[in-house]
């Protein structure tokens, strides 16, 4: 109880921070605890603080039992990247880091299904927003992926990949002219990289050819 009325005071009403704080303390539980109890402490104490913001309780369930799940591959102990480290023959601690990068969408998609529900399939469904969400996100996805790793069909520079970021969070966002801007900006940053690296692919033939 005293958990759960510290994060509505935190949140002070605001939906995004009391999802911030109860993904945080998700991550956290699921440092020491196993998901189903680190899932059932936070459902329990701050599920009806997100539900009072108007959340439908099964998005919350699911929204914390997601991050319980996402604590197997957090640093710094990441128990799914210790398991695996050593049948790899790597750094503990530095698989753990190279599960963030790779895992990161993962911390956005939960945000994602709260602001649009349709994307649960059972919750509030409607087919124009499952389109749009289902257009968005792919798109969204394949930026922050590349832009986080640093490659896509090349290598990309920390200008690149910080603009791929910056539009994949755009075009979700929870405002309709950003969501058409970071999607329109996104499609044109694909097929911009595409046509780019299919001229780069063409000239090298050619001056292969040229030999």
């Amino acid at each position: 109880g005293n958990f759960g009325g510290l994060v509505q005071q935190m949140a002070e009403g605001s939906l995004f921070f009391a999802l911030g704080i109860t993904a945080l303390a998700c991550l956290l539980l699921g440092l020491g605890l196993p998901t189903v109890p680190a899932y059932l402490f936070i459902v329990l104490f701050v599920g009806p603080v997100i539900h009072n913001l108007g959340v439908d309780i099964l998005l919350v369930h699911l929204f914390v039992l997601y991050f319980g799940v996402l604590s197997n591959v957090t640093p710094p102990v990441a128990i799914a990247a210790y398991a695996a480290a050593p049948i790899a023959g790597a750094n503990p601690m530095a698989t753990g880091f190279q599960a963030i990068k790779i895992a990161f969408v993962g911390f956005l998609i939960p945000f994602v299904m709260i602001y649009n529900p349709s994307l649960s399939l059972m919750v509030g469904f409607d087919w124009p927003s499952f389109i749009w969400i289902m257009a968005r996100l792919p798109v969204a996805v394949w930026l922050i992926a590349t832009g986080f790793i640093g490659c896509d069909s090349h290598s990309l520079s920390a200008g690149d990949r910080l603009l791929r970021a910056t539009v994949a969070v755009v075009s979700l966002l929870d405002f309709p002219v950003l969501q058409i801007g970071g999607f329109a900006a996104g499609l044109g940053i694909i097929v911009f990289h595409r046509v780019k690296s299919r001229k780069s692919e063409i000239q090298y033939q050619g001056g292969k050819h040229d030999f």
